[in-house]
């Protein structure tokens, strides 16, 4: 072999051992989540917190990810449920919901509806899939912030009498390396019975 082709032979070579290797210190471990009905996987290295509405009602686990200092976002994952109307929620059919969301986020900068499609999910649901992109001014209420693109796809689904929202947000340069995530935490997701 030539001096050229072994230095070219070298390179692709090595390239081939960073992939691999970024691959096998790179593979998340998963914690599973168990609460109000629900179970999924998440990232370990993923902070989880559970909210309850004070003036509406609603359960929320958040998930996030590594946070960006500079302007103070990162990878989130949330799942929203809502009781049905008759039980003290606010929206009485998913169609009600959907059209909430869809009011409120179409207020944002920039908004953009990038697709729209029906999702199986387990128990033989179906949910309302779309994706959208928009622009936030980060870091929040700081006098320097900056137009920073912002990418999210939310599932909207109903199980039982109750609505949900699953969601996922991120930068949109970095959207695609957590979509891995998300998509797990749609393939982890399992409804108990609950009492």
């Amino acid at each position: 072999m030539n001096r050229k082709k072994r230095i070219i032979f070298g390179i692709v070579a090595a390239v081939l051992v960073l992939i691999l290797a970024k691959g096998v210190f790179m593979r998340l471990t998963y914690a599973l989540y168990q609460g109000e009905g629900i179970s999924f996987q998440y990232p370990k290295d993923w902070t989880l917190r559970e909210s309850r509405g004070s003036t509406e009602k609603y359960f929320q686990v958040h998930m996030f990810g590594k946070i960006d200092k500079k302007i103070g976002f990162g990878p989130s994952v949330t799942l929203t449920i809502y009781p049905k109307k008759a039980e003290g929620g606010r929206f009485q059919r998913l169609e009600e919901l959907v059209a909430d969301y869809r009011k409120g986020i179409q207020r944002v900068r920039d908004y953009a509806a990038l697709t729209e499609r029906a999702t199986k999910l387990a128990d033989g649901l179906t949910a309302t899939d779309i994706e959208m992109s928009f622009v936030l001014r980060l870091p929040l209420y700081q006098v320097f912030a900056k137009d920073v693109p912002i990418r999210e796809r939310a599932l909207f689904f109903k199980k039982r009498q109750d609505l949900y929202i699953l969601s996922y947000k991120n930068l949109a340069s970095d959207y695609p390396s957590s979509a891995s995530v998300f998509e797990n935490i749609v393939k982890t997701l399992r409804f108990e019975i609950k009492n």
